[in-house]
């Protein structure tokens, strides 16, 4: 039953540029506070709270802004915030909106623009179009290589997210490539303790797992979690996806009480900070019913079960992915 364990891999959103261009976009005090304080809201949990910051700040943005930089940067940030909170779709269309301001910025934002692509892709790979995202996260890559080099902590990003697309589409060894190359830029260029670390740690600890290498996926994965323990501003989906993981990884040694404490401990820290509607919700309680059923609690398991299948329902009548086109059809390029 332990295989029956959903083992879950993290997207990475680029945010080193997006905060720094935030504080730089505007010369008006009240929109560069607006805007840091709803990435503060953001970081420290409060989504609901940064959503209510950032749509009233592009509602204004749009009537002032329209087509200007800042109204990008705004667009940009609102995207993170749906995402994190699981609509996808509305998320998509902020990041759409966003890139096709910087493209037609030109050179100077190719940047941005990258930038934008890889959060695009981290949509479709929530989506499960794994192809789809590989060929946006590809061509962001190679415009944040171009703008920065190979060694840089953003290309660092991208490769991970590029080892989650091949991971989808059950590339192992391609999956793994990629995170080892990321990993490794990390290492060289900055804290092997912070968030993004702890991505990478999580994102090899799945890996292992899901090729059955059960001792290196729980070092990995215990690492990841000690890192994001002492994080001030933990990232919620990461820290469930990590706790979930734990729970397979236990699972898959017989260790049913640590299984179930994980996923219980996941389970609160979702309804209280994500909803009870949340797709990760659902990811969390599926597992707690292979959990339950092997600790011979029937009842519950069904109970977890069916909870799972309503949010799934509640999801399906939903157009996730509005949009059909990669942004590479839009019109005009980055040259």
């Amino acid at each position: 039953m332990a295989k029956a364990l959903k083992v879950l891999a993290i997207t990475v959103l680029g945010t080193l540029g997006v905060n720094r261009l935030a504080a730089q976009a505007s010369p008006e005090g009240v929109w560069k506070q607006t805007v840091v304080t709803a990435s503060q809201l953001q970081h420290s949990g409060d989504l609901v709270g940064a959503r209510k910051l950032l749509t009233q700040v592009v509602r204004e943005a749009g009537r002032a802004w329209q087509g200007d930089l800042r109204f990008a940067v705004a667009l940009h940030i609102l995207g993170t915030v749906e995402h994190d909170l699981g609509n996808y779709s509305q998320a998509e269309t902020l990041y759409l909106r966003a890139g096709q301001i910087w493209e037609r910025a030109g050179r100077d934002y190719a940047l941005r623009w990258a930038e934008c692509l890889n959060n695009l892709a981290t949509n479709y790979l929530d989506a499960g179009q794994y192809a789809k995202a590989h060929r946006l996260i590809a061509r962001s890559l190679g415009d944040a290589i171009a703008a920065l080099g190979p060694q840089h902590l953003e290309v660092a990003l991208m490769h991970e997210n590029l080892g989650v697309a091949y991971y989808g589409q059950g590339k192992y060894s391609d999956a793994e490539d990629a995170y080892r190359r990321a990993i490794a830029i990390w290492e060289a260029t900055s804290s092997r303790d912070d968030e993004a670390a702890a991505s990478i740690l999580n994102n090899l600890g799945a890996l292992c797992a899901q090729t059955r290498r059960v001792v290196e996926a729980r070092s990995y994965l215990e690492r990841a979690l000690e890192i994001r323990q002492r994080q001030p501003r933990q990232n919620t989906p990461a820290l469930l996806k990590t706790l979930v993981n734990l729970s397979t990884v236990a699972g898959m040694e017989n260790r049913w009480a640590d299984a179930e404490g994980s996923l219980e401990r996941a389970l609160a820290i979702a309804e209280a900070r994500l909803g009870p509607q949340h797709p990760l919700l659902a990811d969390i309680l599926s597992n707690y019913a292979v959990v339950l059923r092997q600790r011979n609690r029937n009842r519950e398991a069904k109970e977890a079960k069916a909870r799972a299948a309503a949010i799934r329902a509640l999801r399906a009548d939903e157009d996730l992915m509005r949009h059909t086109i990669d942004a590479s059809e839009l019109a005009g390029q980055v040259h």
